[in-house]
């Protein structure tokens, strides 16, 4: 089996000490393989951006492993953390660009501060623009740029010096969703192309759903759940997981007193002619009592909670024909989502 890229072993962090320290990351434990699009995902204050942080050091780690490429981070001397980070770039939701700098010269930085003659670095700051789709911006400063652009110079800056892995710490927040898809397009893209691995740090799911291959939901400096995207939509395990995954979850304490039952679609290629043909082949109507789903790559995922027939008859048909339908589990529901 392929060796991970990123292991994180046993990582705690805390802030100060006594009975006022903050344990912001408690016994972490992750792997991150080469190539993938992997999310962290977790509400405000879940410890997010530091577990992040602790991958390159920018936060060095209360106790804990961190091992990427092969080299335990924690252990590195200063000069060899220094070079170790030339394979660990990192984007922002700032942009944190240099103002009096072009978009070139942005770019330029990185290769300047590692030695780089100005003529291959200027080459290789085109280039990346070029492969960012900014190719025609090269003298425009920030101040002239969109969110959208400067992000983008920002995602050329931190290819510069052709990194192994790419952190990406909230780097959509700051942007309408537009942009942001457009950003997230740019980053499955460039992963593809170039083989980095990128590490998404985010708070939105939809951010989740878009991009990446596996997931780890962070609640209050604890792994709570991690997996394939497909199986943590599927069937959160966590009412954290829940919670992000469907945070329009229906309350159904008002709903009609008849039969509810909850449908799970798992994966299936589509869900959308499920009630019509219950009503067409079964001569069954059942009320949509609330729905949350969504599709992730061409599949189906998500929840609906329907109201079945007062007649038995008719119910027990609809229950046989919804369960006989592929990529779609079918339980009862006593009064609570």
């Amino acid at each position: 089996m392929q060796e991970p890229i990123i292991q994180i072993t046993d990582l705690n962090k805390t802030f100060g000490a006594g009975p006022t320290a903050v344990h912001a990351l408690e016994q972490i434990n992750l792997s991150i393989y080469p190539g993938e699009i992997f999310g962290i995902i977790g509400l405000s204050g879940a410890g997010k951006s530091t577990l992040v942080r602790c991958m390159n050091l920018l936060e060095r780690p209360t106790s804990g492993s961190v091992m990427v490429d092969g080299k335990e981070m924690t252990k590195l001397p200063d000069k060899e953390l220094r070079k170790a980070r030339k394979d660990i770039s990192m984007i922002f939701q700032s942009f944190n660009l240099l103002m009096q700098r072009t978009a070139l010269d942005n770019i330029c930085f990185p290769l300047e501060l590692i030695g780089t003659k100005r003529a291959a670095a200027v080459q290789r700051a085109q280039e990346l623009l070029d492969l960012v789709g900014l190719g025609s911006r090269a003298n425009a400063y920030p101040a002239q740029l969109s969110g959208g652009q400067k992000q983008r110079v920002a995602i050329a800056r931190a290819l510069a010096t052709s990194p192994k892995v790419l952190l990406c710490d909230e780097a959509t927040s700051a942007l309408d969703p537009t942009t942001t898809l457009s950003i997230l397009e740019l980053l499955k893209e460039l992963n593809q192309k170039l083989g980095v691995t990128v590490v998404v740090i985010t708070h939105q799911m939809n951010v989740i759903e878009e991009i990446c291959h596996r997931v780890a939901i962070l609640d209050h400096g604890v792994v709570a759940e991690q997996g394939t995207v497909e199986d943590i939509f599927s069937h959160p395990q966590t009412d954290i997981g829940r919670q992000l995954v469907y945070p329009n979850g229906v309350q159904i304490d008002r709903l009609p007193a008849s039969r509810v039952i909850r449908i799970a679609f798992n994966g299936g290629s589509s869900y959308e002619p499920l009630i019509a043909s219950l009503a067409i082949d079964c001569g069954v109507k059942v009320n949509i009592l609330g729905a949350d789903t969504r599709n992730i790559e061409g599949k189906a995922f998500g929840t609906m909670l329907l109201g079945l027939p007062e007649n038995e008859a008719e119910a027990m048909k609809a229950m046989a024909y919804i369960q006989g339908q592929p990529d779609i589990t079918v339980e009862e529901v006593n009064g609570h989502v």
